[in-house]
């Protein structure tokens, strides 16, 4: 859905942070499409620690062995958008957050994921990655017998996610709002961490009906297997930067996140996203003295 004549965007380039700053930046972001004649932006960022976000929706007690995130070290932070569990180690990260006049915000979150998905395939094609967009027929087919489903995003493909064969190397998921959409994902460098990630889910990744991990690490793939050598992460920056400006026909200004999305993201992190009663809402009550805020 590229425009006729190339229009303004801004990225932000934040850099490394915490899981709960990246989450409450994401949303800061989101509130300002709601002001008049907000320009879209593109971030990146990556993260500072090993990190597990979760979906909006997700139950974290039924999903985690929470002891075994604690040993580790690895934060559990919700996220905003929907979807399932994504493991933030050796990767970069991408939001998009756009007005809801924005032409790229489609007719609904099927033609969005589409069009801005446009963007991820060029940029990652630029740099020989044989990528393509998950089709109807990859969400449509049916799983094995006895697969389950399984906490962890990258276990199954979703509408317009970027594949490369039959495993997914970008997994996004969407929020829509009445003003504003807000996009965001995961592209692999590595799955390095992955079958250590592997051994915090609980059922049903776990147990009689967890897939073997062998079969489904094969649903997943990352830049370090597709390409004869990895790319750095400003490689990668740029491409996907060339990508966005060339699918969507648009102008990419850098600017930094100004002093107001500063101060809105620092509310969010403390009445949300620093909160246990946000990042492990159904808690059981027992477990409030084990996990304090």
């Amino acid at each position: 859905m590229a425009q006729s004549k190339a229009t303004t965007w801004f990225l932000i380039d934040t850099g490394p942070a915490d899981g709960y700053t990246n989450m409450a930046v994401d949303e800061s972001l989101l509130e300002t499409m709601g002001q008049r004649g907000a320009a879209p932006v593109l971030r990146f960022y990556t993260w500072s620690q090993p990190t597990i976000s979760v979906g909006y929706f997700q139950k974290v007690f039924e999903d985690f062995d929470l002891d075994a995130c604690r040993q580790r070290d690895w934060p559990l932070v919700r996220r905003l958008t929907g979807g399932r569990a994504v493991f933030h180690d050796d990767e970069l990260t991408y939001s998009i957050v756009l007005p809801r006049s924005s032409p790229e915000a489609g007719g609904g979150v099927l033609d969005s994921y589409r069009c801005l998905s446009q963007g991820l395939l060029l940029g990652l094609r630029t740099l020989g990655v044989d990528a393509s967009l998950v089709s109807r027929q990859d969400v449509l087919r049916p799983r094995s017998a006895g697969a389950g489903k399984s906490p962890d995003c990258f276990a199954s493909p979703s509408w317009y996610e970027i594949k490369v064969g039959g495993a997914k190397l970008v997994g996004s998921a969407q929020r829509r709002m009445p003003h504003g959409i807000l996009q965001h994902g995961s592209i692999l460098f590595s799955t390095r961490a992955f079958p250590a990630f592997q051994q915090v889910l609980r059922s049903p990744a776990n147990a009689e009906r967890r897939p073997a991990l062998r079969d489904l690490k094969e649903k997943m793939i990352s830049l370090a297997d597709v390409l004869p050598q990895r790319p750095s992460l400003r490689q990668l920056k740029e491409a996907l930067k060339q990508g966005f400006q060339e699918a969507l026909a648009i102008r990419l200004l850098g600017r930094k996140l100004s002093e107001a999305e500063k101060r809105r993201a620092d509310q969010l992190l403390t009445k949300r996203y620093g909160r246990m009663s946000w990042n492990f809402h159904r808690k059981p009550a027992v477990l409030k003295e084990k996990y304090p805020e």
